[in-house]
């Protein structure tokens, strides 16, 4: 009876992982089946991804120590908008950020890693690196419901991201192979964050912070003005990171998106 019990409480959560699972790789999957080249669509599309999924582990260590934090502070009833807030800010500006300045040097990472079909791989990759956005979204708002047991919005969301997926790549696979299926990705994932944002706002009532939604997109065009500039200017692209880097915590701090005290908030929180 007992092991019944925690089966029967763990079948969502293998659910839950089953589900993102399914939309995160039926990709490949779908480019094998649809195409007389299938396998070499695949392929490239796997070469772009690998990077990809190298980033989304930076965003995956914010979701660890984040989630006994949630646990313990709407256990304890807290407030939990603020370190929200700040975690929310912090991971979009820093991912979107990346993925911004990662997909004007896409040609030099691919060239990078790989010595064959670089530029396909490179055409995959700067649409594909769009999809670390929402999926570092993901893991903030995603944590917060798990931590919130709605693990039943959460499955439901989910089937429906696999649904858009399938019915994504099957629209565009046929007309732009592993292009299309990237386009499917970021989607996908998208609407998972979108969604997931949207739960949080009516379960939690968070408002939106309209000064500090105006100062991200300030944020997001100074990002692409730079790198566009740092593009043009021919740099190597070390450099072209180093810069950005550089100008991005400048940015964070001097936008006020993010001050010492938020560094501090969230370290205690912890």
């Amino acid at each position: 009876p007992f092991s019944i019990a925690i089966i029967k409480k763990s079948l969502p959560f293998a659910l839950l992982v089953l589900l993102m699972a399914s939309y995160n790789r039926i990709d490949p999957i779908m480019l094998e089946r649809l195409l007389p080249s299938g396998n070499l669509s695949a392929g490239i599309y796997a070469g772009a991804y690998r990077l990809l999924e190298a980033l989304v582990m930076l965003a995956y260590l914010v979701s660890v120590p984040l989630l006994p934090v949630y646990a313990k502070m709407l256990k304890n009833k807290e407030d939990i908008r603020p370190i929200t807030r700040n975690v929310f800010v912090c991971v979009f500006a820093f991912s979107s950020g990346i993925a911004i300045s990662l997909s004007c040097l896409s040609s030099e990472l691919m060239a990078l890693l790989y010595d064959s079909h670089i530029e396909q791989s490179a055409e995959v990759f700067q649409i594909l690196v769009f999809g670390f956005v929402p999926i570092s979204v993901t893991y903030v708002f995603g944590t917060l419901l798990t931590a919130n047991n709605s693990l039943r919005r959460l499955n439901i969301l989910s089937t429906i991201a696999l649904s858009i997926n399938i019915v994504v790549n099957l629209i565009l696979i046929p007309r732009y192979a592993q292009v299309g299926s990237a386009w499917a990705s970021v989607v996908t994932q998208t609407f998972v964050a979108v969604s997931q944002i949207v739960v949080a706002i009516r379960i939690f009532r968070f408002k939106v912070d309209r000064h500090t939604s105006f100062r991200l997109l300030i944020y997001i065009c100074m990002v692409v003005g730079i790198n566009f500039g740092l593009s043009h200017l021919g740099i190597h692209w070390i450099w072209h990171i180093v810069v950005v880097g550089m100008a991005m915590l400048a940015m964070l701090f001097g936008l006020g998106l993010f001050s010492l005290k938020d560094v501090r908030s969230i370290i205690a929180e912890r």
